[in-house]
């Protein structure tokens, strides 16, 4: 009796492989496939939020890694997303593409919340991304949390805005804030590192807690991070709940290679040093980032603060912020890179007609043929701190830089002579009868525009005074008899 045919097994392998490949849902399974919709659904509101980035744009310049033409982006990565729901294995890594690419066009759209999106994605098409994703939120969370605890501008000024443009008093939960809010991020990346099952919980927790926070109720802005917020409240509950495992030796960790979680967790640390990017080191609302001002040919200052329209900060970084000026600076204008970092120094620049030329800080502040003086940038912590600590400070408006500080004798300290020193436009100082020294002084060379400094009634010597008259642009300095 003849036996039924039957199909052979690799000629069935290939019939169920090409079932998948037409059933993007049977391909996941209805879970994963529900939480590739999640962040296909996140990456697509962030690009909508944040369209005018993905365009071709004229008042704030596209910023190309290399000269390449230019169109607008945001089509095609919107269709790059549709494929990855359509096919789900291939697609996440086509939509990666097309992000590379539209990210090389314009490093303004080198904007974390689109990366950690696509993580999301390839978390949901396989056990390998599953894995990886686990890694880099234990790399985010530890390190989000860790920058905040290194940054001084974290325990000053950063969470007493944030905590003010809410609409809360900050002084009495300022520094509780700062702590809480610091420790939360780094407990939960140990946490997922270690017991996994135990961040799942706590994932949706913060998540939720930075939407409501973000959300119309306190602060109303950066809409572009509430989509990946809201996911990640989903999707990395789940990654971090599928991944019950003790240690990097486990069945599922090992999908990822111990040298890619190293490099998750230590390449961040290149931060400090302008090595790597800091909206990919999750440097998250911590400050300690460089910062541009161009001093414009009519005198006043220009901060590259560049929301301007794009929905999505400025990317603040050292390569950007001179990209920057290269493309919207006049031939002559001056601008200052000031850096928080302790590694790092501070840049000035000129726009020739060869372009952007690094200077020296004496010829940044020093009169151009022109007359053009460079205006640098104030610390935002030593106004902060100064401001904290009593002093009066004057403006010759509200979007100029700090010209004068007085300091009442009664608010005095050493510690307030290193903050004058943040404040490079500094053209008078009072500091009659206070308990300045000469030593104390000494923070005051640095300000090549000080011009005139009022010491009555104080206790500095011979040796404090010839000190003063050897600035540079010194003039007036009032003293006793």
């Amino acid at each position: 009796m003849q036996q039924p045919s039957c199909q052979s097994e690799p000629s069935l392998n290939r019939a169920v492989e090409k079932s998948r490949f037409a059933n993007p849902i049977q391909s996941l399974g209805t879970t994963r496939y529900a939480l590739l919709l999640l962040s296909a659904l996140a990456q697509a509101l962030t690009v909508i939020i944040t369209w005018p980035t993905w365009k071709v744009r004229d008042a704030v310049p596209n910023l190309p890694v290399f000269d390449m033409p230019q169109f607008d982006w945001g089509v095609l990565v919107l269709l790059s997303v549709v494929v990855a729901l359509l096919i789900p294995k291939q697609g996440v890594w086509i939509h990666l593409a097309v992000l590379v690419a539209a990210t090389l066009a314009d490093q303004m759209r080198s904007q974390p919340q689109v990366l950690a999106n696509w993580s999301l994605m390839y978390a949901t098409v396989s056990d390998h991304g599953r894995s990886f994703v686990r890694w880099f939120l234990v790399s985010m969370w530890f390190w989000a949390g860790l920058h905040k605890l290194l940054s001084p501008e974290w325990f000053t000024m950063i969470p007493c805005q944030l905590i003010q443009d809410a609409g809360f008093e900050a002084d009495a939960i300022e520094w509780p804030f700062a702590i809480v809010v610091a420790l939360s991020e780094l407990g939960l990346g140990l946490l997922a590192w270690f017991k996994p099952r135990w961040a799942a919980i706590g994932c949706p927790m913060i998540h939720v807690g930075i939407v409501i926070f973000l959300s119309p109720l306190f602060l109303s802005w950066n809409y572009s991070v509430i989509p990946w917020n809201l996911a990640t409240a989903v999707v990395g509950s789940w990654v971090l709940w599928q991944s019950s495992v003790r240690s990097i030796d486990s069945d599922v960790t090992a999908k990822t290679p111990r040298w890619l979680i190293a490099a998750l967790m230590l390449i961040l640390s290149l931060f400090y040093v302008g090595w790597f990017d800091h909206g990919y080191s999750h440097v998250l609302y911590s400050g300690n980032l460089p910062r541009g001002v161009i001093t414009r040919l009519d005198g006043r200052p220009e901060k590259i603060l560049t929301w301007d329209g794009l929905r999505c900060p400025f990317p603040k970084e050292r390569r950007l912020l001179r990209q920057h000026f290269a493309a919207v600076a006049n031939v002559g204008e001056k601008m200052h890179l000031a850096d928080q970092r302790q590694f790092l120094d501070d840049q000035y620049f000129v726009m020739t007609d060869d372009g952007i030329q690094e200077i020296s800080k004496s010829e940044f502040f020093r009169p151009a043929d022109d007359g053009l003086i460079g205006i640098g940038w104030d610390s935002h912590r030593a106004a902060f701190l100064l401001a904290d600590a009593g002093t009066k400070r004057l403006k010759r408006d509200e979007h100029a830089m700090i010209y004068a500080v007085a300091i009442p004798p009664h608010k005095y300290s050493p510690a307030i002579m290193p903050l004058l020193a943040k404040l490079p436009n500094l053209e008078q100082v009072q500091l009659s009868d206070t308990k300045v020294t000469d030593e104390d002084l000494i923070h005051l060379k640095s300000l090549l525009r000080l011009s005139g400094i009022g010491l009555y009634n104080t206790d500095i010597t011979q040796r404090g005074f010839k000190m003063l008259e050897q600035m540079p642009s010194m003039k007036t300095i009032q003293r006793d008899e």
